[in-house]
């Protein structure tokens, strides 16, 4: 008797002593990455296939500085947390694992794995259970590793004491793997003042990170309604981030606002209005004379959706009748109407860098296809501008083109233009912003330490400006052109973004697999200062 209450004496010590040290490890309150990302860089991403190891998905990311700069790097902790699993040789000749597990400030809890290390005087591994904080060193890179001195960097959301093999025959995102650098610069974005929620879907589809489907619908309440990157998902987001319900309907690829209502509309060609915002339940519709494969841009009430086999189809402000379908129309990334309700024309840039004018009566105006993509825009006299890397060019009703701006820079992939009812005119080619007033005078310009990676977009909210590209970058500028704020989220170059604020004082802002909600006052607080 004396010894069996002994023994629970003991499991029981020793439990409070694991409860101890979970409890004593401090909350994440950064997240760094684990390596000087200016002497390493991605050479194997996250669920790419590997011929060396069959085909096998990669569970997580290599990363490596080149010859002579790899090895016996110091590795660091990606945020505050536990050691679950610390061995020198877990993969043998390929060096040690360390796994820690943090609790993030969402409840939710991640496992960081550190593979291809070493200890060293300087950088000892970490005993088991012991707690660590963020940026503190962990190890060093292993001198030897086959095939040549790397960081394998692993993320999972379970798993916190086995080591796994680096590779898997299942998709990872099944498996509970996440990919590591996109998770960690979400979190450094995340874990700021200024965010009020945010929403991810990284669930492992190819269309993922092309972001929404469409543009979602920002409700009176301001709740939003949006379809997923596959449009086989609608779903309601409450004003504090939270989902409200999720339907699973066939392929979709709009949302519209029409007399009070919202409709969805579905590749087919079926629409059918949503009669229950609450519980979400979709009611009784009609059908359109068309299949569709895309959004559709909104010509003075006109819909131009891109159809398939390369055609543009003209769906008139009934939303039931389709007026034109125009041949040999690629799927467009950009569109942009100028002109007025009885004659007005279209420009249309595609995914192959080819710009489309189209008229009203579905008459293709002018076609050409151009050295890199171009930001389309309009002059403050509502003439039709390109700025591509030949410079910013108008383009007539006629088709013709004239160049604008003699001394504008030349613009091209990364470059946007926005024209206020004011008659001011922001550009951006990829590095500048400049401001120009109603007279074509410069009023400012301000040049970004480094170039943006994505599609580029300007928004203007009151007297602050909006700079927010498709690789997540987004910057906040005062009227005089100051940057006053920035943060990077993990976008995609070829994403496609959206962006709404509402009068909550919240900005949404969709780009790649991620919805979320900015504190407006709060990220633009520096640019009143």
């Amino acid at each position: 008797m004396r010894l069996r209450f002994c023994l629970v004496l003991i499991i029981c010590l020793w439990a409070s002593g694991i409860s101890r040290a979970q409890s004593d490890c401090l909350p994440v309150e950064q997240v760094v990455f684990p390596v000087d990302q200016t002497v390493f860089h991605l050479v194997q991403g996250f669920a790419a296939p590997n011929p060396r190891h069959l085909g096998q998905y990669h569970s997580g990311e290599d990363w490596y500085g080149g010859r002579g700069s790899s090895a016996n790097q110091p590795v660091q902790a990606m945020a505050n947390g536990r050691v679950t699993y610390a061995n020198e040789k877990a993969w043998g000749v390929d060096g040690g694992v360390i796994i820690l597990e943090h609790k993030m400030p969402d409840g939710t809890t991640l496992y960081s794995l550190y593979g291809h290390l070493a200890s060293s005087p300087a950088a000892p591994f970490p005993s088991r259970l012991a707690c660590v904080t963020s940026g503190q060193i962990i190890g060093v890179t292993v001198e030897d590793v086959r095939p040549a001195p790397h960081v394998h960097i692993e993320l999972r959301s379970e798993g916190g004491d086995t080591p796994g093999a680096g590779y898997t025959r299942e998709n990872p995102y099944t498996l509970g793997l996440l990919p590591a650098s996109r998770v960690v610069t979400n979190w450094r974005a995340w874990l700021n003042d200024w965010q009020a929620w945010h929403v991810t879907h990284m669930d492992g589809h190819a269309t993922s990170r092309q972001g929404l489907i469409a543009p979602p619908l920002l409700l009176s309440d301001n709740s939003l309604l949006y379809l997923d990157s596959s449009g086989t998902i609608l779903r309601r987001l409450l004003p504090d981030g939270r989902i409200l319900w999720r339907l699973f309907i066939d392929p979709s690829v709009a949302l519209l606002g029409y007399q009070g209502k919202q409709l969805v509309v579905f590749a087919d060609g079926h629409v059918q209005p949503l009669l229950d915002l609450q519980a979400g339940k979709l009611g009784e519709g009609w059908q359109i004379d068309a299949k569709f494969t895309g959004a559709p841009a909104v010509a003075w009430g006109w819909l131009l959706f891109p159809g398939p086999d390369n055609t543009l189809i003209a769906l008139d402000a009934d939303r039931r009748t389709v007026v034109w379908r125009m041949e040999n129309v690629p799927p467009f990334t950009q569109a942009q109407v100028v002109g007025d309700a009885l004659n007005f024309v279209v420009g249309l840039m595609t995914a192959d860098n080819e710009f489309l004018l189209v008229s009203a009566a579905g008459t293709l105006l002018d076609r050409r296809t151009l050295k890199q993509a171009a930001s389309l825009g309009q002059s403050p006299k509502g003439a039709l501008l390109v700025y591509g890397l030949g410079g910013l060019w108008q383009v007539g009703l006629d088709g013709m083109w004239t160049l604008y701006d003699p001394a504008a820079p030349h613009g091209g992939e990364h470059s946007a233009l926005l024209t206020t009812e004011t008659g001011r005119q922001y550009r951006f080619d990829g590095k500048t912003l400049t401001a120009i007033g109603p007279e074509g005078q410069a009023l400012w310009n301000t040049t970004l330490e480094t170039p943006i990676q994505g599609r580029a977009e300007l928004h203007l909210y009151g007297t602050l400006l909006l700079l927010s590209d498709s690789a997540g970058e987004i910057i906040a500028f005062n009227d005089g052109g100051r940057q006053c704020n920035q943060a990077q989220l993990a976008g995609d170059p070829t994403s496609r973004q959206w962006q709404s604020l509402g009068d909550d004082g919240v900005l949404r802002w969709a780009v790649a697999d991620q919805l979320i909600g900015l504190k407006w006052d709060r990220f633009t607080v520096l640019c009143r200062s």
